[in-house]
């Protein structure tokens, strides 16, 4: 088996691994984007009283569902700061994708 992947497609089928990189790599463009903004959403968060909020501001800044919202309000703003290891992250997940969906 790949080290680098999980056994998902083992005990669920290949439809259950691309759905996991498919939500993961949704969860990082969210992030990438949130990065990408970051003094907009910094003065987004800061201008809120609660983190429910906070991800409502951030749903309507970024475009989000609330699942991505959620990913980019948890975030510390040292993982903010480590944008190549995410944009790597995302393009793992988007070759992954297209390996699963290719054949």
């Amino acid at each position: 088996m790949d080290e680098g992947h999980s056994s998902s497609d083992q005990a669920g089928g290949p439809e259950i691994e691309l759905r996991s990189h498919q939500e993961r790599a949704r969860i990082l463009y969210a992030v990438l984007r949130a990065i990408d903004q970051f003094d907009s959403v910094a003065a987004a968060v800061r201008s809120c009283d609660s983190t429910d909020a906070a991800r409502t501001a951030l749903m309507d800044l970024l475009d989000n569902d609330e699942v991505q919202a959620r990913a980019v309000a948890d975030m510390q703003v040292l993982q903010l700061a480590r944008r190549q290891r995410i944009a790597d992250a995302y393009e793992s997940e988007l070759e992954r994708i297209a390996e699963l969906t290719t054949g």
